[in-house]
């Protein structure tokens, strides 16, 4: 539970999606990391924070900022290495594309 006047949620790949609700059990709302959220200071609210779903399908790019935002340089660098080097190899033995 947390009492808060004004709520700015920091998150640069967005993430979470975080779902706040009064002590009653009220929704309030779902909210992201663009968005400032103002409760009143003097109630106490629950914030639940879940995953929030990145679909490589629909969405490509917002897929592979999360790629490389949690895979380490060094990894993403020796995958296009290895991809690298299987062209090469693919073309050498003559298999065209």
């Amino acid at each position: 539970m947390v009492s808060a006047g004004s709520v700015t949620f920091t998150d640069p790949l967005d993430s979470y999606v975080y779902t706040v609700y009064d002590a009653n059990g009220t929704y309030i709302g779902d909210f992201n990391t663009t968005e400032t959220l103002l409760l009143e200071s003097g109630l106490n609210y629950q914030i639940f924070v879940k995953p929030n779903t990145v679909s490589l399908i629909t969405d490509p790019i917002e897929g592979a900022r999360w790629t490389m935002a949690y895979i380490p340089v060094v990894f993403a660098l020796m995958l296009v290495s290895l991809i690298v080097i299987g062209l090469v190899l693919i073309y050498r033995k003559g298999v065209r594309l």
